[in-house]
C-alpha cells in the first residue's frame, strides 16, 4: 500500500515538490540529516563505552579498539556503494534498508553474549551507516539550486555537528545511569522517526534513468581487503613490532591490493570508484584537502578527549562536557557559514577555517596537567569555528562542476576519502603518541642519575607521605622511586600529546597548498 501511494504521489523529486511545495527541500534535509546524525552519533559516542565493554567481556585494549575500528572500516567501504544501491533499489528504499540494517546491528550489539559478536554487530552498523552521509549530500544536491548549496550544507551541518558534541556526553550519562548496552538502544527511537520521514519525503528515483548497473564485486573485495589489512597493521604494529615480518607483510599486501584496486577500477565498465572524477581539477584538489581535513579532524577528536582523561584525570562524562561547548558553537555557526559560502569565495572561507583550526591546535601544544579547563574550551572553540567555515564551502566546491550522472559517485567518493583520512589520522596519532612518548622517556631518564640534585629532592618530597604512612627504609625508597618514575612517564606522555597537537597544526597548514590550485569557477 505504501509503495502504491508513493508511486502515485512521490515517485520523483519533482512530484514531491508539487505535493509539498518549496518547503519540501527542508523536509528532505531533516530526513537525510537525521540518518547521517545517527551514524556520527554511533561513531563518536562509542569511545566512552569501550572501558566498560572491556570490563564486561574481559578483553584487552587491542581487542577493545576493534569495537571502534570495525565500524570505521566497514562504513568507509560502503560509502562507495551508495550510487549502485540507489540505481538498484531506488533512493527511498536504499535509505530505508540502511536504517533497518543499522537498527538491527544496534540491537544485536546491545544483546551480544561475547566480544566477537559485538565486533560483528559493529561491522553491520558501519556497513549500513556508511550509506547515510553520501546519500544526504546527494539529496541536498538535487533539492537545492546551486546558489543555495552552501546554505543547504549549513543546515545539514547543524544536525551532524551536534552529534560529536552531545555523543560523548550522552553516552557517558547513559553508561553511568544504566549500562553500555543503553548506548545502542538509544538509536532505535531515532531510527523509527527517520523511517517514517523517509517513507513520506524521499523519492523513489532521483532521475528518469532506470538502467541498473552491476556491482563491481572485484573492486569491493580488493578495497575491503586492502583497507582492513592497513588498519590491522596499524592496530597491531605496536605490539607485533613495526619492523616485524608480520607487520611489514600486512603493509606490503595492503599496498599491492590498493594498486590492484586502482588498476581494476581503470579497466572496469562499472567501477566502484569512478576515477574519471579526478579529471576535474576542482574535485581532485578538493579531495586532497578532504583527506587532510579528515586526518586532522579525527585525530583531534581522538587525542583531545584522551588527553583530558589520561593527563588531566577527567572522567569520560567530564571530558564530554569539556567538548560540548565547542561542538554546540560549531553547530550554531553552520547556518551562517552556509550563507557565507553562497556569497563569498569558498577559497577564502576554507583558508580562514584551516588557519583557525591550525591556530587552535598550536595553542594546545602548551596544554599540560595544570591547564585550566576553561582555557581548553576556548582553544577548542577556535578550531570548531574553523570547521564551521570549512565544511559547507568544501562540500559545495567539491561537487561544483561535476556532471549530474556522476554526482552519486562524487558524493560517495568525497565521504570515503574523508573517512579514509580520518582512519589514517587516528591510527597515526596512536603511533605518534607512542613513539614520541618513548623518545621523551629515554631523553628524560638519561638525566636521572646520582648527580642530579633535583631528582633526589623530588624523591624526598614523594617519600614524605609514604613515610608518614609507616613505610620506612628500602621499601620507602622503592615506593618513592616508583612514584617518581610514574611522574616521569606522565611528563613524557604529556610531551607526546603536545607533539601530536603540533603535528595536527602542521597538517592543517599543509591543506592550504592544494587549495591554491582550486579555481572558484571550476
Amino acid at each position: 500500500m505504501i509503495r502504491a501511494h508513493n508511486k502515485k504521489n512521490t515517485d520523483t523529486i519533482e512530484a514531491l515538490f508539487a505535493c509539498y511545495g518549496s518547503n519540501y527541500r527542508w523536509w528532505a534535509t531533516i530526513t537525510v540529516g537525521l540518518g547521517a546524525a545517527l551514524t556520527v552519533l554511533m561513531s563518536t559516542s562509542i569511545n566512552v563505552a569501550i572501558p566498560s565493554i572491556m570490563g564486561a567481556f574481559g578483553i584487552t585494549q587491542d581487542k577493545g579498539q576493534w569495537v571502534s575500528t570495525a565500524f570505521l572500516a566497514s562504513s568507509t567501504v560502503t560509502m562507495l556503494l551508495t550510487s549502485w544501491l540507489i540505481t538498484r533499489l531506488g533512493a527511498r528504499y536504499t535509505f530505508i534498508a540502511a536504517l533497518i540494517i543499522f537498527s538491527l546491528g544496534c540491537i544485536l550489539a546491545a544483546n551480544s553474549p561475547e566480544a566477537n559478536i559485538l565486533i560483528v554487530s559493529r561491522v553491520i552498523q558501519g556497513a549500513a551507516g556508511g550509506i547515510f552521509l553520501p546519500f544526504a549530500m546527494l539529496i541536498l544536491r538535487y533539492v537545492f539550486p546551486i546558489e543555495k548549496q552552501g546554505m543547504a550544507m549549513g543546515l545539514f551541518g547543524i544536525m551532524v555537528a551536534m552529534m560529536p558534541a552531545i555523543g560523548p556526553v550522552l553516552g557517558g550519562i547513559l553508561i553511568d545511569a544504566f549500562n553500555w548496552q543503553a548506548l545502542f538502544y538509544m538509536t532505535v527511537p531515532f531510527s523509527v522517526v527517520s523511517l517514517v520521514l523517509a517513507i513520506k519525503f524521499l523519492p523513489d528515483r532521483l532521475t528518469t534513468e532506470t538502467t541498473k548497473i552491476p556491482l563491481d564485486w572485484v573492486g569491493v573485495v580488493l578495497l575491503s581487503l586492502s583497507f582492513s589489512l592497513l588498519l590491522i597493521a596499524f592496530s597491531d604494529g605496536q605490539s607485533a613490532g613495526w619492523s616485524s615480518q608480520l607487520t611489514l607483510l600486512r603493509f606490503g599486501f595492503s599496498l599491492v591490493l590498493a594498486i590492484a584496486f586502482i588498476g581494476w577500477e581503470l579497466r572496469s565498465d562499472h567501477p566502484l570508484l569512478d576515477l574519471t572524477l579526478f579529471e576535474y581539477p576542482g574535485f581532485a584538489n578538493a579531495i586532497i584537502i578532504t583527506v587532510i581535513l579528515g586526518a586532522g579532524l579525527y585525530s583531534s577528536m581522538f587525542t583531545v578527549p584522551l588527553f583530558l582523561q589520561v593527563i588531566q584525570g577527567l572522567s569520560a562524562t567530564e571530558a564530554g562536557f569539556v567538548l560540548l561547548p565547542s561542538g554546540l558553537f560549531m553547530a550554531l555557526l553552520f547556518p551562517l557559514s552556509g550563507k557565507m559560502a553562497d556569497k563569498f569565495s569558498p577559497k577564502i572561507l576554507i583558508s580562514v577555517g584551516l588557519l583557525l583550526f591550525a591556530f587552535s591546535s598550536y595553542l594546545s601544544v602548551a596544554a599540560n596537567i595544570y591547564t585550566p579547563l576553561s582555557l581548553f574550551i576556548f582553544w577548542l572553540i577556535y578550531g570548531r569555528i574553523g570547521l564551521a567555515l570549512i565544511f559547507p564551502s568544501l562540500n559545495a566546491i567539491t561537487l561544483k562542476g561535476i556532471p549530474t550522472h556522476l554526482l552519486a559517485q562524487a558524493s560517495g567518493a568525497t565521504n570515503f576519502f574523508r573517512q579514509l583520512g580520518g582512519a589514517l589520522g587516528v591510527n597515526l596519532s596512536v603511533v605518534f603518541i607512542s613513539q614520541r612518548t618513548s623518545m621523551h622517556v629515554d631523553i628524560i631518564t638519561a638525566t636521572q642519575d646520582s648527580g642530579n640534585n633535583e631528582m633526589w629532592q623530588n624523591l624526598e618530597t614523594l617519600s614524605e607521605p609514604i613515610k608518614s604512612s609507616g613505610i620506612v627504609g628500602l621499601d620507602n625508597l622503592y615506593l618513592g622511586i616508583w612514584a617518581w618514575s610514574k611522574q616521569l612517564y606522565m611528563q613524557a606522555l604529556t610531551l607526546g600529546f603536545q607533539d601530536v597537537f603540533f603535528a595536527t597544526t602542521f597538517v592543517f597548514i599543509l591543506a592550504l597548498i592544494p587549495l591554491v590550485f582550486i579555481n572558484n569557477k571550476s
